[in-house]
């Protein structure tokens, strides 16, 4: 669970998420090699609501909402997002530097 502030390009987004992950990895190394692979996948779920922004391009170059309607009528993060899929994937490879003897 986490704030996050997320932008690029003049464009973002601000808000809160939780999310749940579960994963398996798996390492593999030669018995007398000293390289070893670390691979493994994770799934998850996310939740966030946000709001987008736009950086201002006037003088006092703040970023601010995209919010088109009534100041009055503008209540924060009225936008959600819910992902349910990959979260992580990844591949490593490294070296034992220590030599440390393998069983």
């Amino acid at each position: 669970m986490g704030n996050f502030g997320i932008g690029w390009e003049g464009k973002g987004w601000q808000g809160e998420a939780v999310g749940l992950s579960l994963g398996v990895g798996f390492k593999w190394a030669p018995r007398k090699a000293r390289i070893y692979v670390d691979m493994g996948v994770a799934l998850g779920l996310l939740y966030a609501l946000y709001d987008p922004y736009v950086y201002g391009y006037d003088a006092t170059g703040w970023y601010y909402y995209d919010y088109a309607g009534n100041p009055a009528e503008f209540t924060e993060r009225n936008m959600r997002l819910i992902w349910l899929g990959p979260t992580k994937v990844y591949l490593s490879i490294g070296i034992d530097l220590f030599n440390r003897k393998r069983k």
